[in-house]
């Protein structure tokens, strides 16, 4: 499905392989590539392979047989990489590798970087970008500085700072999980018995494979619950684009864009439309509770005037079963989870996609969920595919089209998402001070009735009255805490502000052409922003959706 998050793949292995190995090796990374597939059979995968002799071009044969989406980042100009190749025929078949290949780049190299540094950039390129790594590895630990055992090294320990894009050093090293398939090489003792076998190897954990895996699987599981999601919202609306609500930019604006910027502003499209859904769903659920929990009290209460009535004691429990039953339901289906999960994702893809659009270097992810780096890594990793190509290494954005671009950042991003927050915040203090006036008005009714109560007989309908009072007055508030309207009043009001700011700022930059000031402008608002977005899923993760506990 167009629009749809990848599953992306390092491939990395020997050259010097047996012959009589290489049928064993495809079959080995064909069933990998196929149990993929059936696994998370919403998410396309794309393999990155650097396409050099031996393991890498065995496996992009078997990528492009099975009709994957093959990319090639490479440590070299072909030119000065094919000196590394054997004969004319290697030669020839690296040229026809790169021209099925869907793009191929060269990975960026620092001056005086040896050969074999080069190699160990483009390995760690696609360690940070995939989300595993299979390696035709014999499981010998790194001679040198390149190699499939250097690649390995990157995936289960982090690419140490040198390699790759700089890093705060407050950030922890993203690590994946490694799929051997045990290979052996040309020059192989010949008394040590080599068997092609495929084993599973994942960053240093808690001693307990299983436990180990968890996470990593849990982060491709969330990829294809997206997709999945996705596809149904599709089928839902009958035609690919009828579900989705709002977008980055009109169409004529995107028309002209690489398919990158429009595989980016599809699925944003889709998580905001999923996000808007399940956020409906968390907000029935919440309000149905709320008055389930009503109905019982009420039926509860009304039993002082009517003992003993049949019909007071089935609506209480049906009512607080029902209530139960709702949220039990609501937890299986994770509409709130889910509501957070892709309104984070969203956030995050509309300032990627501004973030790009204006050609700032770096990744976005790396400034994105700090705080949730357990739970959230899925999204974060999510991100990173669409930083692959070579648009994300080298932007290129001429003067004129950095204008042009700057502008649609200002008319499509910063001027829109002001007056949003500018009246979400005006909204939730609105309706925050409201129901704080309405709780006091009814506190003060119930403290009134409490007065009365010793002077009343104990059926009389003003105690009934007094109690369903004070039972609105605690619904009220348990609503207000777990719509967050107080916090989210403060932080959309900070946000306002921001984007006042920035919206002066960009709007100056542009008219006095000094585009590299806000090229600036805007990455120190995209961080604040994505930073302001990871607070937003944290206050809502620590308020969920529960059956309301009166007492």
């Amino acid at each position: 499905m167009p629009g749809a998050l990848p599953l992306v793949i390092a491939l990395g292995g020997h050259r010097d392989l047996r012959e009589e190995d290489v049928p064993e090796l495809e079959v080995q990374l064909g069933e990998i590539l196929a149990g993929f597939r059936r696994r998370y059979p919403h998410s396309p995968l794309i393999v990155l392979s650097s396409l050099a002799e031996g393991a890498d071009r065995l496996g992009a044969r078997v990528i492009l047989a099975q009709g994957l989406r093959l990319v090639a980042p490479l440590p070299l100009r072909p030119d000065e990489y094919e000196r590394d190749f054997n004969s004319m025929d290697s030669r020839a078949e690296f040229a026809n590798l790169l021209s099925k290949a869907e793009e191929w780049f060269v990975v960026p190299s620092e001056p005086g970087d040896s050969r074999e540094r080069r190699y160990a950039r483009a390995a760690a390129y696609m360690a940070q970008r995939s989300q595993v790594v299979i390696a035709l590895w014999d499981g010998h630990l790194p001679r040198s500085e390149a190699g499939t055992a250097q690649l390995v090294r990157f995936a289960l320990d982090g690419v140490p700072e040198g390699y790759g894009e700089t890093r705060s050093a407050l950030d922890t090293d993203e690590r994946r999980p490694v799929i051997q398939i045990v290979t052996p090489r040309q020059n192989a003792a010949a008394h040590v018995v080599h068997q092609v076998s495929a084993q599973y190897h994942y960053p240093a954990g808690d001693g307990d494979a299983v436990v180990t895996a968890r996470p990593f699987r849990e982060i491709w599981q969330r990829t294809d619950d997206f997709n999945r999601d996705a596809t149904r919202l599709t089928a839902r609306s009958g035609h690919g684009r009828s579900g989705i609500r709002r977008h980055l930019l009109s169409d004529a604006d995107v028309t002209p864009l690489s398919e990158r910027f429009r595989a980016i502003h599809r699925c944003y499209g889709f998580a905001d439309a999923l996000s808007i859904h399940f956020q409906q769903w968390t907000r029935r659920t919440l309000r149905g509770l709320l008055l389930l929990v009503f109905v019982a009290s009420g039926a509860l209460q009304l039993e002082r005037l009517r003992p003993q009535t049949r019909a007071l004691s089935i609506t209480y429990f049906a009512a607080l079963a029902l209530a139960y039953g709702w949220w039990l339901w609501s937890r299986r289906a994770r509409f709130q989870t889910r509501h957070l999960d892709y309104r984070a994702l969203a956030e995050g893809l509309r300032v990627q996609f501004f973030w790009q659009l204006v050609g700032l270097p770096g990744s976005p992810a790396d400034h994105y969920l700090r705080k949730q780096r357990s739970e959230l890594d899925w999204i974060r990793r999510a991100m990173r595919a669409f930083d692959l190509g070579a648009a994300s290494i080298d932007p290129g954005v001429d003067a004129e089209l950095l204008a042009r671009r700057l502008q649609l950042a200002l008319e499509h991003w910063v001027r829109p998402e002001l007056n949003y927050f500018a009246r979400a915040a005006a909204r939730n203090s609105r309706t925050h001070w409201t129901i704080r006036a309405l709780g006091h008005a009814f506190f003060a009714v119930a403290v009134v009735l409490a007065g009365v109560t010793p002077f009343l007989a104990v059926s009389d309908p003003l105690l009934v009255a007094g109690s369903l009072v004070a039972v609105v007055t605690a619904l009220a508030q348990v609503y207000a805490d777990r719509m967050a309207l107080a916090p989210l009043a403060k932080q959309y009001s900070r946000l306002s502000f921001l984007f006042t700011a920035a919206r002066e700022a960009v709007a100056a930059s542009v008219e006095t052409r000094d585009y590299a000031a806000g090229q600036r402008l805007l990455r120190e608002l995209a961080t604040e922003v994505l930073t302001e977005n990871g607070d937003w899923v944290l206050l809502h993760r620590e308020r969920p959706v529960d059956v309301p506990r009166l007492r």
